[in-house]
């Protein structure tokens, strides 16, 4: 799933999502977010547990979630998307 980093505040403003389990440390999405800025630690941060959990064959793996704060409709991301 891709994630429109640089537009987060605004798109989660307007399809009432929030992240669930970000990474502290790390600079959340919003306006001067760049993922392509971020190191070497802070990635592995974010998506070290996935990656392992892929090169292993594990589906066991910590990540953080995208939800809807609306009561009974959820969205999860459970993938980071670089591109």
């Amino acid at each position: 799933m891709k994630l429109p980093w640089k537009r987060w505040v605004d798109l989660a403003a307007k399809e009432e999502l929030c992240i669930i389990s970000w990474v502290d440390g790390v600079m959340p999405p919003g306006p001067d977010f760049d993922i392509k800025k971020l190191g070497a630690g802070e990635l592995r941060s974010l998506a070290g547990s996935y990656v392992d959990a892929i090169l292993t064959g594990s589906d066991d793996y910590e990540a953080f979630s995208v939800i809807r704060w609306t009561a009974g409709k959820s969205v999860y991301c459970h993938m980071i998307t670089y591109s």
